[in-house]
């Protein structure tokens, strides 16, 4: 290749040559035929990103001035800052006079360099942005702007297009030269969204020459995450609440249990009436004696008796109301006490209530916190997805 010496004569041939050659590469391709000031024949093929005519001025250090100063038969990978942000791959020579005695302009064609990424994109991107359960965006660029956009069926962004300027993730991917994810929050996509963003490089010089990055939606995550952060704060009142409720009913118990010794106390109290009431009526039923056997004395003794005889019968009715008096209070004891039989049998069904309570309260404080465990491993797993 470097032998091929085109001269004037030629250029019709070179021209139908590369008209045909161009059209056999996939990404496309351009040729180009200069004089030593500007372009006189252009064509392309797929090749939309290259912005050229005839009639532009040659390009200052592009490959038409390297040519014409070289006079040689080159191949040149150029950056995307000469031709618009597109790298380009370039094979030219010089087009000399018929009769070799000047070169008098130049020929080149022009291959886009793209990343295989870049290549492949519009074949992968579709099929894997359906993939997601939310759907996501996929999309490449170079080192200032979008290039590439996929967008799924269930989420898309109208705000990201083909020829908008990059963003700071990828501005940090590219500044870093490392994958660079982030949760972005709502007021960039409209809804909360990962971004995962890795530069790409040049499979020859290992420069940055763009990034690849996919952006997912986190709505249904972040629904999730506070659900989980109601359940639970809700669960964890809720387990408070019951701490006290436990605490409640126990002092409750307590107190059922004191109340019963209190009645039991009562109880005893009230056999120690009837102890006494019982020994009150032995004393009545000797005293109503000792007044009977007074005034049958009294009668023996005739009217000197009479005085001691009222004194007697006296004696006789205090005693009957003595006896009297202690029947009523033993009824009332027997009331008490038939009371108390009910109060304690009450309150051994209380405190036996209580204790269950307090056992079925235990039982739901433990599955609370069992609840507010699998709550922290939902807002956990949330966080991960």
């Amino acid at each position: 290749m470097e032998t091929l010496k085109v001269h004037v004569k030629d250029i019709d041939l070179l021209k139908s040559l590369f008209s045909v050659i161009i059209t056999a590469f996939e990404d496309g391709a351009s040729f180009s035929i200069v004089d030593r000031e500007k372009v006189i024949f252009f064509i392309k093929h797929k090749f939309e990103e290259l912005q050229s005519q005839v009639g532009d001025k040659i390009a200052s250090g592009g490959p038409a001035e390297r040519i014409l100063k070289t006079r040689k038969v080159l191949s040149v990978n150029f950056d995307r800052d000469l031709f618009g942000g597109i790298r380009i791959f370039s094979l030219g020579g010089p087009i000399w006079a018929d009769d070799d005695s000047d070169v008098v302009g130049a020929w080149f064609m022009g291959v886009p360099r793209l990343h295989t990424i870049a290549k492949s994109f519009d074949y992968f991107a579709p099929i894997l942005t359906e993939l997601f359960p939310e759907g996501g965006v996929l999309y490449a660029t170079d080192k200032n702007k979008l290039v590439k956009k996929q967008g799924s069926s269930k989420f898309d962004i109208s705000a990201m297009s083909a020829g908008s300027n990059n963003g700071e993730v990828s501005l940090e991917a590219m500044r870093t030269g490392r994958e660079v994810i982030k949760e972005l929050p709502e007021d960039i996509y409209g809804i909360p969204a990962l971004v995962s963003c890795s530069p790409l490089l040049d499979e020859e010089t290992s420069d940055v020459v763009g990034t690849f990055g996919l952006v997912l939606p986190r709505q249904l995550t972040n629904e999730l995450k506070k659900m989980a952060n109601t359940l639970q704060k809700s669960l964890i009142e809720l387990s408070a609440a019951m701490q006290q409720i436990i605490a409640s009913t126990s002092e409750i118990s307590n107190n059922q249990n004191s109340l019963h010794s209190e009645i039991e106390n009562v109880r005893t109290l009230t056999d120690q009436i009837n102890s006494v009431m019982g020994f009150i009526k032995n004393i009545a039923d000797e005293t109503k004696m000792l007044g009977l056997n007074a005034s049958i004395e009294a009668a023996r003794a005739g009217d000197s008796g009479r005085g001691f005889g009222v004194v007697a019968e006296e004696i006789r009715k205090l005693s009957d109301e003595s006896k009297q008096t202690v029947a009523r209070i033993r009824d009332l004891t027997t009331q008490i006490d038939h009371s108390i039989g009910i109060t304690t049998e009450s309150s051994f069904s209380v405190i036996h209530s209580v204790e269950e309570s307090a056992v079925a309260t235990e039982e739901i404080n433990a599955n609370l916190q069992e609840i507010t465990s699998l709550a922290e491993q939902l807002d956990n797993m949330a966080a991960n997805l």
